[in-house]
């Protein structure tokens, strides 16, 4: 099943889509484990594209992909700015990175995600996560 969502350049509308994903994840039978971690994910992404994506210009659109299958979810996140180069991120577990006011998002969807590919110089991002061994749909 799929479900597409647009989601204006504004931090304010991230809980409302994250809320609206989790149902439908929920819907499709997600484990509650993956759906919070599927959450957590999805946060940080859309914060990235929201922030630094659209500059939070609210006139800016970040789409949303949510496809799901029997065994899991891929997560397609694209936004309209330039990008960034992954190798230039900081290290959130230096000095610098711990201290720093920002910078973890790649990591924690990492964490959270199976996989998490980036794509259009990081404009776009592809998470996927597998259901837990009998869990779900």
């Amino acid at each position: 099943m799929l479900k597409a969502f647009a989601i204006p350049g504004d931090p304010d509308q991230i809980p409302k889509v994250r809320h609206e994903v989790a149902a439908f994840l929920e819907e499709q039978g997600c484990p509650e484990e993956s759906c919070f971690e599927i959450g957590m994910a999805l946060q940080e992404a859309l914060a990235n594209a929201v922030i630094h994506g659209c500059g939070q210009k609210k006139e800016l659109m970040v789409s949303l992909l949510v496809e799901t299958n029997g065994d899991g979810a891929t997560i397609v996140v694209r936004d309209p700015g330039p990008g960034f180069v992954l190798t230039e991120l900081r290290d959130p577990a230096t000095c610098e990175g711990l201290a720093a006011s920002s910078g973890r998002g790649v990591t924690m969807m990492r964490a959270y995600m199976d996989d998490v590919e980036f794509a259009h110089e990081g404009s776009e991002v592809r998470m996927r996560k597998r259901w837990k061994a009998g869990q779900g749909a």
